[in-house]
């Protein structure tokens, strides 16, 4: 009865459709209730060469149990079940029009704001489950529905509970590491058969880093290699993929992928409602007398354009041009990480790039890309830099008003700050840094010549560590202090190499500091 014929009536009621699927022990119709006005359902039978096997007759009748329990309307339903006269059982669910998230995946990520949704969703549903002693054990993109409804709103429903763990379970507890789950969404404790709730929290963690970057944090690595990451917590930064997307989101998606369990929130539904708070936050701040702004200015009608130069010695305007594609107003990266840079012994080496996204009347306007060479902006234009070195060391930024003061430079600080790398101004070694930390300078109206400082060196700064950033700016003694700094460190400019391969600007100085300096001159 494997082979049932399309066209067959299961139970005199259910006639079948077309077959939408096979599993290691189910099959699975599209079916229509002649009872119901041909109401389309899902039939989903257990497969005959395992139908003698006990522990698949209970667990096929345990997924039975774990749909009736739930009552959620973003979980699909189960209507009725039976025996075929080859002893066969079968269930009849809802059936869920539309796709699966897996096909709404697309490289370089999904737009944000629907990703929330989905997420708030996902958690809720999972919860629900959770809440009834239901651990679901195979998220994945194909387990999720997407399902179009009124005035543009999407439904999501979670499918294929095949594998679920119920607790207290009127079938009895089964031996639960027979059938684990799918590899790339498999939290650590699934491969030793203890899962619990917080194993679907991880998996939907996956599924919420995959959403965004348009990969799983695993992918192309085996599974020996993905086991450590889990252990060590060493996963990819999304932003090195995607970086539009917020630091607090991916913070937290870091916090669900967890390797104990106790650490990843405390419900599904948790995780969910912080990852779509923070994407639901605008992504804006300000340059120029910028940085004390949080929101962008208001753009007139009358376009006021920036020139950016570059300025560095022998007259070499230089930073790594990469172009990426735009998608609903994100930036989509349109190339892998960037190879690490060499150094040359004893050194010191610094790497970065200015992401740029084009923005008119207050909306995305163009593609996003990585500002390579002199180029022209509208006021309004968001942009963040990235840094990064292949040795640790201390990093230290600073924006120089176009306004002087009394005929003095004033400074105020860029990094470290609050919202980048945690107020430290230690940088790690190969791991990047973006500045404003999960937000970006919006470029303003103010006339004149603004200057971004760098400041990199093998050691902490002693003049320098103790300037914090400030919505007041910095106090005249630390003004005095960077800008007696910068005056005594700039005749030692950095050699600048355009590392086109490498998609970076690298700066490269002999002795234990390197400073350098970016010139935008605002201009009618």
């Amino acid at each position: 009865m494997d082979n049932l014929v399309v066209g067959s009536v299961i139970n005199g009621r259910y006639r079948l459709e077309r077959q939408l699927g096979s599993g290691g022990f189910g099959m699975v119709y599209l079916a229509r209730d002649q009872q119901l006005r041909d109401r389309p359902v899902v039939v989903k039978i257990l497969q005959e060469k395992v139908v003698a096997d006990p522990w698949f007759q209970r667990k096929f009748s345990q997924e039975v149990e774990a749909l009736s329990r739930i009552h959620h309307p973003s979980v699909v339903s189960v209507i009725d079940r039976g025996e075929l006269p080859s002893g066969q059982p079968f269930m009849v669910q809802q059936f869920v029009e539309g796709e699966t998230l897996r096909h709404h995946i697309q490289p370089g990520g999904m737009d944000l704001a629907r990703v929330a949704r989905i997420l708030r969703r996902t958690g809720q549903a999972l919860t629900a489950a959770h809440e009834r002693g239901i651990f679901h054990r195979d998220l994945k993109p194909e387990n999720i529905m997407l399902q179009s409804v009124a005035k543009g709103e999407e439904h999501v429903t979670l499918i294929d509970f095949g594998i679920a763990s119920v607790m207290d379970s009127e079938i009895g507890d089964i031996e639960k590491t027979k059938v684990t789950g799918t590899f790339t969404y498999m939290a650590p404790e699934q491969f030793d058969g203890r899962p619990v709730a917080a194993s679907d929290t991880y998996a939907l963690a996956v599924i919420a880093y995959e959403m965004l970057a348009g990969v799983p944090p695993s992918k192309g690595r085996p599974l020996f290699e993905v086991m450590l990451m889990q252990k060590e917590g060493s996963w990819p930064r999304i932003s090195e993929l995607r970086p539009s997307v917020r630091l607090d989101a991916q913070e937290a998606i870091l916090r669900a992928l967890s390797f104990q369990p106790p650490e990843r929130f405390g419900s599904a539904q948790e995780f969910g409602e912080t990852v779509a708070d923070a994407l639901e936050q605008p992504v804006v701040d300000s340059i120029g007398d910028m940085y004390h702004v949080p929101q962008p200015p208001t753009i007139s009608g009358r376009t006021l354009v920036w020139i950016l130069t570059l300025t560095v010695v022998v007259a070499l305007s230089a930073t790594a041009l990469i172009w990426t594609r735009r998608n609903e107003g994100r930036f989509v990266p349109a190339a892998p990480k960037p190879a690490p840079v060499a150094s040359a012994a004893k050194r010191l080496q610094l790497a970065y790039w200015v992401s740029v996204q084009p923005v008119k009347n207050a909306k995305p306007a163009g593609d996003a890309f990585v500002l390579s060479h002199e180029r022209t902006f509208h006021a309004g234009d968001h942009i963040f830099f990235t840094f990064s070195s292949e040795r640790s060391g201390y990093l230290y930024i600073f924006n120089q008003d176009p306004v002087l003061r009394g005929g003095i430079p004033t400074y105020s600080v860029l990094f470290p700050t609050p919202t980048a790398n945690s107020g430290e101004a230690k940088l790690d070694a190969d791991e990047p840094v973006r500045i404003p930390g999960g937000d970006y300078f919006v470029f303003d109206r103010q006339q004149g010549v603004e200057r971004i400082w760098m400041v990199w060196s093998e050691r902490e700064i002693a003049e320098l560590s103790g300037i914090k950033a400030s919505p007041k700016g910095l106090s005249p003694t630390g003004q005095r202090r960077v800008g007696l700094f910068l005056t005594d460190h700039e005749p030692a400019r950095p050699s600048v190499e355009i590392s086109e391969a490498r998609m970076r600007t690298i700066l490269t100085g002999s002795g234990p500091v390197l400073v350098h300096r970016i010139d935008f001159t605002h201009a009618p």
